[in-house]
């Protein structure tokens, strides 16, 4: 594989190193952008980073999908820190206020996580829970809001979750 990326990279230079066309660089990657995507180009490969626009309205949009589910998790649980099972259990209630706040909270969920079939289950608690992990202090929306992790349960070494907001 070295010997081909080499090859390539050869070729280019070879060429006169000429510079994509059509690619768009991205912000303070111009340098990069101007190199690989004319590598690329040159070895026949077209299309370098023809998909930026769809990955940055996808990105947007979870992010803003993000944003609310934690806004959504911050009404429901304030500044306690909570298990994912609470979360579990907060879309489960039937009875009064308790029943509106729920299903805030399920419309709120990212689509990353309403997918499932069954909120209940432990597939969607371990997907809430890996994805908790991933997004651990990043920051979405202007809101500033993030997930960040709390002391664990000393009980039964659960992870406890905890929405800051700015």
């Amino acid at each position: 594989m070295i010997v081909a990326l080499l090859t390539i990279a050869r070729y280019w230079y070879v060429q006169g190193r000429p510079e994509p066309k059509g690619a768009r660089p991205l912000g303070s990657f111009e340098a990069w952008c101007t190199v690989v995507g004319g590598m690329l180009e040159s070895a026949g490969v077209a299309g370098f980073l023809a998909n930026a626009d769809t990955m940055f309205d996808r990105a947007d949009s979870e992010a803003a999908q993000w944003e609310a589910f934690l806004l959504a998790l911050a009404e429901m649980f304030g500044s306690e820190s909570f298990r994912v099972n609470d979360i579990v259990n907060g879309l489960s209630l039937k009875d009064g206020t308790e029943a509106a706040r729920a299903e805030r909270l399920a419309a709120a969920l990212p689509d990353s996580l309403a997918d499932g079939p069954d909120h209940a289950g432990g597939f969607f608690r371990r997907r809430v829970g890996k994805s908790f992990a991933a997004r651990a202090g990043r920051r979405f929306g202007d809101s500033q809001v993030f997930i960040g992790r709390a002391d664990e349960d000393k009980k039964t070494k659960v992870q406890r979750w905890k929405v800051v907001r700015r």
